[in-house]
């Protein structure tokens, strides 16, 4: 049940806690790769942006703005699988995480909580510089999904834009590890 814990007991029996670690990591890389798409169309965007009329300029901001969500859903299913099929253990509320969120998305903010902790059965997904970084980037995309696009504002965008490619290095850097783990090296 989603907000339960399951007792650890259940990790040390084999039998009992089972997961197929290579369709886990086949779906973190297929993510990493959709993510990797969502980067190139960012990219592109940006660079038709500096040759576009002005009064088709919004068009393509808003085009960006909605790539830059896409990259951090596919990172919150990444999240959402892991707490799946690892944790076992899905958030369903707020009530350990306060922040300024509407109810229906106070979960997110509690499942990127959730991949910075070191659990029993495993380490942590993302160290607390990704988580942080990361935290901006679920801001945004919250604002992106609740807003009309002429509501948008590109200084906002252009924000993230500039700092996309040094948090996707962080978080690929992390989210290898954690592979890497699930693979069982002891790098």
């Amino acid at each position: 049940m989603p907000g339960q814990k399951m007792s650890s007991d259940k990790f040390s029996d084999p039998k009992i806690y089972e997961m197929d670690r290579s369709r886990l990591l086949q779906y973190i890389s297929d993510d990493q790769q959709n993510i990797m798409q969502a980067l190139g169309k960012i990219r592109r965007g940006v660079e038709t942006l500096e040759k576009t009329p002005v009064e088709f300029r919004t068009y393509i901001e808003s085009a960006i703005a909605t790539y830059l969500a896409a990259v951090y859903k596919f990172i919150e299913r990444i999240f959402l699988r892991i707490a799946r099929e690892v944790d076992m253990d899905l958030p369903h509320g707020s009530e350990y995480y306060k922040d300024p969120a509407p109810p229906e998305r106070k979960w997110t903010y509690s499942l990127l909580s959730q991949m910075a902790e070191k659990r029993p059965e495993r380490p942590p997904v993302v160290c607390p510089k990704t988580a942080q970084k990361l935290k901006r980037l679920l801001e945004f995309r919250n604002h992106v999904d609740e807003s009309y696009t002429h509501e948008l504002v590109y200084e906002e965008t252009k924000k993230h834009v500039k700092q996309i490619d040094e948090l996707l290095a962080i978080f690929f850097l992390d989210i290898d590890t954690f592979s890497d783990f699930l693979k069982g090296d002891k790098k």
